[in-house]
C-alpha cells in the first residue's frame, strides 16, 4: 500500500479548511499510552474499503516496526503536490503518539491570520522561540503565494494563448468588416437599383448581414471541429474542467457570433444609404 504519511495536530484540518467527511479529528485523548489512531484521506478510504465505511478499521503501518492504528476519521483529499497532480492518498498521525519510533526532522506550521500575513512573522518567530529556542523558523509563505507560484507556468501559457486568441479575433473581425465593406462598395449600384425597384432599406440591411453571418457560421463550425480535435493537446493544461466542456464551447461560439454580427452592422447600414436615383442614372 502506497500512501503519504503526515503528522497533524487536532487543529490542522480546521486551519487548512480540510473537510471532515466522517468520524472525528485528533483530540487530547489520543496520547502515547492510548490505542494507536490515524486519519485517512477520502481517496485512500475509497480504495481500501470500497462501498464500506473506513471508520473503526485497523491498519498496520511499518515504520521500522509495526504500528497498529485505528481509523477514527476520514478527511478530504488535498493536492499537496500542486494542482497539476492528483491528490495523493494520505495517512495522518498525531504527534502525541510515538508512531512506532517514526519521527520527522522538520515540520510545517500552519497558521490562519486576519489581515496581512507578513505582519505577524515576528510574532510567529517569537512564539516558536519561546517553545524551543533551538527550532528555526524558515521559508515563511502565505498559502496564496504558494498557490500563485504553483500555477505560474500554466498561468503564463494561458495568458499567452489568450493574447494570441484576442489578436486572432481582432484580425477576423477587421477582415470580415473589410470584406463586407468592399463588397458593399462594389455593389452600391445593385443596392440602389434594388431600392429603386421597391426594396426597403431593412431588406437590404438584412441581406448584407445574412451574407456576412453565413461566413461567420461556417467559420465557427470549422473552429469548433478544430477545437474538439485539439482537446487532447489542451487536456494537460486544464484544471477542474473537462477539455470538452459544452458550456465553454457555447460561450465562445456566442461571443464569436456577437463579434461577427458587430462587424456586419456597419457595412449593412452603409448599403441602406445607396442612392436609387444615382443608380438609375448610371444605368
Amino acid at each position: 500500500m502506497n500512501a503519504t504519511p503526515a503528522i497533524a495536530t487536532e487543529d490542522y484540518f480546521t486551519t487548512m479548511r480540510i473537510p471532515l467527511i466522517a468520524g472525528r479529528v485528533f483530540n487530547a485523548a489520543d496520547r502515547s499510552d492510548g490505542a494507536g489512531v490515524m486519519i485517512v484521506s477520502d481517496a485512500l478510504a475509497r480504495r481500501l474499503f470500497p462501498g464500506a465505511s473506513a471508520l473503526g478499521k485497523r491498519l498496520v503501518v511499518d515504520f521500522g516496526k509495526p504500528f497498529v492504528g485505528e481509523i477514527v476519521g476520514v478527511v478530504g483529499d488535498v493536492r499537496i503536490y500542486g494542482q497539476a497532480n492528483d491528490a495523493p492518498e494520505m495517512m495522518y498521525f498525531t504527534g502525541r503518539q510515538p508512531n512506532a519510533g517514526w519521527g520527522m526532522g522538520f515540520g510545517n506550521l500552519a497558521t490562519r491570520v486576519r489581515g496581512d500575513p507578513d505582519a505577524i512573522v515576528s510574532q510567529l518567530r517569537a512564539a516558536v522561540r519561546s517553545l524551543d529556542p533551538d527550532v528555526p523558523l524558515s521559508a515563511i509563505q502565505s498559502v496564496e503565494s504558494i498557490l500563485y507560484d504553483s500555477v505560474a507556468a500554466p498561468r503564463f501559457r494561458t495568458q499567452l494563448l489568450v493574447g494570441f486568441a484576442a489578436v486572432a479575433l481582432i484580425l477576423a473581425v477587421v477582415g470580415l468588416y473589410g470584406m463586407l465593406a468592399y463588397s458593399v462598395t462594389q455593389r452600391s449600384r445593385e443596392m440602389g437599383i434594388r431600392m429603386a425597384l421597391g426594396a426597403r432599406p431593412t431588406a437590404v440591411f438584412r441581406m448584407v448581414v445574412r451574407q456576412g453571418m453565413m461566413l461567420v457560421v461556417v467559420g465557427i463550425v470549422l473552429g469548433v471541429i478544430g477545437a474538439i480535435a485539439a482537446t487532447r493537446l489542451l487536456a494537460a493544461q486544464l484544471f477542474a474542467v473537462t477539455p470538452r466542456d459544452p458550456a465553454v464551447f457555447v460561450v465562445v461560439a456566442t461571443a464569436l457570433t456577437m463579434a461577427g454580427l458587430a462587424a456586419c452592422i456597419v457595412p449593412a447600414r452603409r448599403a441602406t444609404k445607396a442612392d436609387p436615383i444615382a443608380a438609375l442614372r448610371l444605368e
